[in-house]
């Protein structure tokens, strides 16, 4: 028995990768993880808090130096709306339940080696659109964890 070998041709067009492709995990309803990517109209605001201002209790009298600092604080988070698109109507059903999921993560590729942080679903903000007869898209604003606190 003679094997012959065969070389096609082919002819690949590679687009250019999307650099802002963001990954959420969550736990589904039946208790298993649901994964979606999403890579489409990426909105990314920074949302901060009203100041806080504090003061720090007095533990040592003998170093105080004559009196009570204030202190101000403020926080920031970091809100992201993302979506994806060419989704089915049955995908469109099986997603949008990632709002009923109180477990949601997000993979962070900004760590060596990539961790998965909490996030939260904004309540309300997920829609679904129908783009064309067979064809919806999903759109939810998370919010990821503190990114920094500002005191002085």
């Amino acid at each position: 028995m003679a094997f012959e070998t065969v070389i096609d041709e082919i002819e690949i067009e590679i687009e250019e990768a999307c650099r802002n492709f963001i990954y959420l995990a969550w736990e589904n309803l039946t208790g298993g993880i649901t994964f979606l990517g999403f890579a489409y109209n990426q909105e990314n605001d920074l949302e901060t808090e009203a100041e806080q201002e504090y003061q720090l209790p007095v533990t040592d009298l003998s170093n105080n130096y004559g009196g009570v600092f204030n202190y101000v604080q403020k926080l920031g988070r970091e809100k992201l709306t993302i979506s994806s698109e060419n989704l089915t109507k049955e995908q469109i059903g099986y997603y949008r339940k990632i709002g009923l999921s109180p477990n949601v993560y997000i993979l962070d590729n900004t760590t060596s080696p990539y961790e998965w942080r909490r996030v939260l679903v904004e309540d309300g903000s997920i829609g679904t659109f129908q783009t064309d007869y067979n064809n919806f898209s999903l759109t939810l604003t998370i919010t990821l964890p503190e990114i920094f606190t500002i005191s002085n």
